[in-house]
Formats: structure tokens, sequence, C-alpha cells
């Protein structure tokens, strides 16, 4: 994931992973990245800021499996699929697990 001006130069690089979906939440952005391929199954999550200076990255933490889908709850959470479940992600970056897939 790069940083670019409105002229299409690179500013730099934010994030060097597959991005799933970039969720947009208030003055920030949630970025869902990770893959599944073969016996390989990551995922993660990148929470990144919009200031004066530009982009900068923020709070990351892992989901433990890639995810494939997200959505923001009123509440400011985050829903997040994975290949092995589901997951709630809280406004402080905690993730809880709320079901398995067999």
């Amino acid at each position: 994931m790069l940083w670019c001006s409105a002229d299409g130069s690179v500013q730099g690089q934010l994030l060097d992973d597959n991005v799933v979906t970039i969720l947009p939440i208030l003055d920030r952005f949630v970025v869902l990245a990770g893959l599944s391929h073969l016996e390989l199954d990551r995922g993660r999550v990148l929470e990144l800021l919009d200031d004066a200076d530009g982009f900068h990255p923020a709070r990351t933490t892992e989901f433990g499996s890639a995810p494939t889908a997200g959505a923001v709850e009123p509440s400011g959470a985050i829903l997040v699929t994975t290949m092995r479940g589901l997951v709630r992600l809280t406004p402080e970056f905690h993730v809880h697990r709320l079901r398995d897939f067999h």
C-alpha cells in the first residue's frame, strides 16, 4: 500500500502486505490485510491516521487468519470475517473471537 500525492507521485510505503479492504472511520482509516494460500494463513489490521503531515501508521494487531471482509459497527468496533471465523476488533484494537469455522 503506497501513499501517493494528488499528482501521482509516491510519498511513501504504508504497508507491505495484501490489502483486503480499507474502512474509513471518522479521522482515520483501518486497513484489513493478509493472505491465505496453500499452508499460509495470516491476517492483520493496521490503523492509519491522516494529519497535516500525511498518513501515519498507528496501531496494528494480528488476527491469526486472513480477513475476507469487514464492517464497522455503530460503536466503532469492526466485525471481521477471516478464513477461520468471525472476530470483533474493539475500538481499543483488541481482537475477540466470536465464532470459529470448522
